[in-house]
């Protein structure tokens, strides 16, 4: 799976896991331009999925390229605090319960997704940002291979 299509997937993940939730608790749930200039438009917040990199490992088979690919993929919640909702602490563990356990097609490696990391990352005008990211099994396989 290539990187973009990791990020889209998660993004599909919690668009149904928000659907879940009522109006006034779901987050809209992107993939940012830019972190540094992002700006948020939503009345109750966003999550973003970002791409933090990835650690490769040799899968053990000889004669070509074959690692196990452990993509890190992050969201961060920026998230508005209001009495009569989700606060944005609660969208932690949310995530953490929606992602967490979630299968991916990964042939060489573990198939799921676990958390590795969350953190605070600050709070601006009344927006709290949090950020959770996780280890994403996949597969690099030496294009010779993928092309038959």
């Amino acid at each position: 799976m290539r990187t973009i299509d990791a990020m889209n997937f998660v993004v599909s993940k919690l668009k149904t896991a928000f659907e879940e939730l009522t109006e006034s608790d779901r987050l809209k749930v992107e993939i940012p331009e830019s972190i540094e200039e992002y700006r948020l438009t939503h009345p109750n917040g966003a999550a973003l999925v970002v791409y933090r990199g990835s650690d490769y490992e040799d899968a053990g088979v000889s004669g070509y390229v074959v690692q196990k690919r452990n993509m890190e993929i992050g969201v961060i919640i920026a998230a508005r605090r209001k009495s009569e909702r989700m606060h944005p602490e609660e969208y932690i563990d949310f995530v953490l319960d929606k992602l967490s356990g979630t299968e991916t097609e990964a042939k060489f490696n573990s198939k799921k997704m676990r958390a590795v990391q969350d953190e605070r990352i600050k709070e601006e005008n009344g927006v709290w940002f949090y950020g959770v990211t996780f280890a994403f099994p996949n597969d690099f396989v030496e294009s010779a291979i993928n092309n038959g």
